[in-house]
């Protein structure tokens, strides 16, 4: 069986590059014999996801993109950061989302994705796409219902996202050891007005903790790295530094072991979630809906803080709540185990046997 798993890798960003690896995993519990192919927008190899460009004729039995806020038409911003990276994608990286029921031939879906936008143009190509899909799942209500509302009497599933399973990838060749116990602090600079109210916020959160603070790029196409240089230099050097960035693995193994996670990024979040660790989050909450979609209806908005000056109520606040973080990540692994059982059956049923094929 041909499975071709599509992903944005290729952007530098945390969550995106392990998706794939997460659908790969989950695919291969359930359809062992499956011979999977990863695709993206550009021809960068993504490290060990070894992944190929889309191009005209690439035909899998099976087509699947998940995870991410990737129902958009944002061309352009995609596009600006392969320029970053000094990539070239196609013409419209988006394709790689939209163009999935012409490459599976006999099964395509979108699982676990979000939707950024209500935007026409958006509407246009999900009004197109979508019925096209044998299957479709969203992160949280928020996309669900856009599409709802898009494609009347459509079937659309909801799913928690796939990043509750992040920290049950292999990576046996990791070397993450840092030494003493230590939090994990990372920012993006459009997410703070001073960044030395974000060094006074880290200061008090290490007091009231008692755990040193270590400052880790987790995305990359953010520049987050070139922050947390800059708010090393705020805070005098007092705070730890990993650098130069690990790999993306070897980050979410850093963020495992640590006492607990503070920043903008939402997987870093789930990461430190899924292992029962507290977690403040920074994000704006006029624009940043797949925090409240994925995290507030499970009972986790205590995490969430529009400003730096309260993430250590945050971080407090879900440092008391670690044993219903703990449990909200057991049901979630537990929710999409049985939901890869479900698909993986969807999917073996819809392909034929390699006698009939």
């Amino acid at each position: 069986m041909r499975i071709g798993i599509g992903h944005y890798a290729d952007v530098r960003n945390y969550g995106d590059y392990l998706f794939p690896l997460i659908m790969r995993q989950e695919i291969l519990k359930r359809i062992p014999e499956a011979i999977i192919t990863f695709f993206g927008a550009t021809d960068d190899p993504c490290g060990q996801i070894n992944s190929v460009q889309i191009r005209e004729g690439m035909i899998f039995d099976v087509a699947l993109f998940a995870g991410g806020e990737v129902v958009h038409c944002e061309d352009d911003m995609l596009s600006n950061i392969y320029n970053q990276f000094g990539i070239v994608g196609i013409e419209k990286p988006t394709d790689v989302v939209f163009r999935l029921p012409e490459i599976g031939e006999f099964y395509s879906a979108w699982i676990g994705l979000g939707v950024p936008s209500e935007a026409d143009d958006v509407r246009l190509r999900i009004e197109k796409v979508a019925p096209k899909l044998n299957h479709i799942a969203f992160r949280g209500y928020l996309s669900a219902e856009i599409v709802r509302r898009t494609c009347p009497g459509l079937t659309v599933n909801e799913v928690p996202d796939i990043g509750w399973l992040i920290n049950t990838l292999d990576n046996k060749e990791s070397n993450e050891a840092l030494g003493d116990p230590y939090i994990i602090a990372q920012g993006l600079e459009h997410h703070c007005d001073h960044i030395d109210d974000v060094a006074n916020a880290l200061h008090r959160i290490s007091y009231e903790s008692g755990f040193p603070i270590r400052l880790m790029p987790v995305t990359d196409c953010w520049n987050d790295g070139s922050f947390v240089l800059k708010l090393n230099h705020a805070a005098s050097g007092r705070f730890g530094l990993v650098w130069p960035a690990p790999d993306y693995l070897t980050r979410r193994k850093i963020i495992e072991k640590s006492k607990g996670f503070v920043g903008s990024s939402l997987h870093g979040a789930i990461t430190a979630m899924s292992s029962g660790l507290p977690a403040a989050i920074i994000y704006r909450p006029n624009n940043d809906q797949k925090f409240r979609e994925t995290l507030i209806p499970m009972g986790l908005g205590g995490s969430l803080t529009p400003t730096w000056f309260e993430a250590p109520s945050a971080f407090q606040s879900a440092r008391k709540n670690q044993n219903l973080i703990r449990t909200i990540g057991n049901l979630n692994r537990g929710h999409l185990k049985t939901y890869f059982d479900f698909l993986c059956r969807e999917i073996r049923s819809h392909v034929p046997s390699v006698g009939a094929h």
